[in-house]
Formats: structure tokens, sequence, C-alpha cells
């Protein structure tokens, strides 16, 4: 439900990570027939068909991030972004979220 409500709210929505947690983010998106602009990513080493490098794209304040990342990920992720976007503009889902995450990414959120 907080993800849907998340999607609603923002006119295009991102993928950061194209892993494991992105992936399956992109099959709930395709099971709900909703659309993404995207994965990002951070290293250009990582792009692949359907990414883009996160420094590259014009996020704009209607857009949303939802942060599909490992714990060592994302809390680099989060140091990257954390000035160039609002906190309502990110979604930590609930499996990113309930595994063990530093107190530094703690601070961050």
């Amino acid at each position: 439900f907080e993800l849907e409500k998340f999607y609603e709210s923002h006119a295009r929505i991102y993928i950061y990570g194209a892993g494991k947690y992105g992936k399956r983010i992109k099959r709930y998106f395709e099971y709900r027939n909703w659309e993404y602009e995207c994965f990002l990513v951070s290293k250009e080493e990582d792009v692949i068909e359907g990414c883009t490098r996160y420094d590259t794209v014009m996020i704009e304040p209607t857009d949303g991030i939802i942060m599909a990342l490992g714990n060592k990920n994302l809390d680099e992720v989060l140091r990257l972004v954390k000035n160039m976007i609002s906190n309502d503009q990110m979604f930590l889902p609930e499996s990113v979220v309930e595994r063990p995450v530093s107190c530094e990414l703690i601070s961050l959120m």
C-alpha cells in the first residue's frame, strides 16, 4: 500500500539499482502494469540495457526514486543522493529496510 501511494504521488518513477532487488521491483511493476522510467546506477560499468547513470538524469521535484539496493550499496547511494532529492522523493522497500542497517544509514534517513 505504501508503494502504491508513492507511485501515484510521483510523475515519474526510477528504480535505483539494477541487481537482485531492482529486478524484484521491476517484476512487481510488471505485475501491477505500472511504468517506470529506467533503472539508475552509479557507475558507468554498471550500465546495461534499461539503465542510466544517476548523474546523467535530471530528477525533477515531482519524480520518485525507489531504492532497490543491498545495505552496502544503499549506504553509498544515500550519501550520493541525500542532498540532491528530498526525503519524500525516496522510497525504501520493506525488504531493504527490514535487513540490518548501519547506524550511519539510519542517520541519513
